[in-house]
């Protein structure tokens, strides 16, 4: 990647079903002055070679990490990724789908990742949705955070310090495959 462009923000969107399936969006903005992606865009193959470096240096990163749900390890995997433009040649983003299951139960569940100590180069927004019935009861981050019900909504700001663990506790009531 041309050391021009600079990262400007991130925003996920995670969905958890009750059968354990959980799905995320991922997207990275990028201020690029030089315009590197669009000139890259123009030729398939090039795009295509970065839309595969890109991939599979998330897909690295996601392995480095320690992810568990009720203790239980939880592998994610990157399903797809693209590039594409916000309204001009300048404004280019990357975006990522990952897809993993789990084995929630009824009652209180927890989700827990441990990564490396990391400061953030740029604002985030995290929308995690709980399936329908359940309650977010807890939370351990050091971004901010708001509860709502079955939602869970984390900001970050470029500067913060990420010490490398987090940690939400659910409640999923009994029924449909939980017992």
């Amino acid at each position: 990647m041309n050391e021009e462009i600079e990262p400007i923000y991130a925003t996920s969107y995670t969905s958890l079903s009750r059968e354990g399936e959980v799905k995320e969006i991922l997207i990275y903005d990028y201020w690029d002055p030089e315009e590197y992606y669009f000139n890259l865009s123009q030729d398939k193959k090039s795009l295509n070679k970065e839309i595969e470096r890109v991939w599979k240096n998330l897909q690295e990163y996601i392995n480095s990490e320690k992810t568990t749900v009720n203790d239980e390890p939880l592998e994610t995997t990157v399903e797809y990724a693209n590039i594409g433009f916000r309204g001009n040649e300048k404004q280019p983003y990357i975006y990522f789908l990952m897809f993993s299951e789990a084995r929630f139960r009824a009652g209180e569940n927890t989700y827990e990742v441990k990564y490396e100590r990391e400061e953030l180069e740029y604002d985030a927004l995290s929308i995690w949705s709980f399936p329908a019935g359940s309650k977010v009861i807890e939370a351990e981050s050091d971004l901010r955070y708001v509860i709502s019900g079955n939602y869970l909504i984390f900001t970050g700001r470029k500067g913060d310090v990420l010490s490398g663990h987090e940690k939400i506790c659910f409640l999923l009531p009994k029924g449909k495959g939980l017992s």
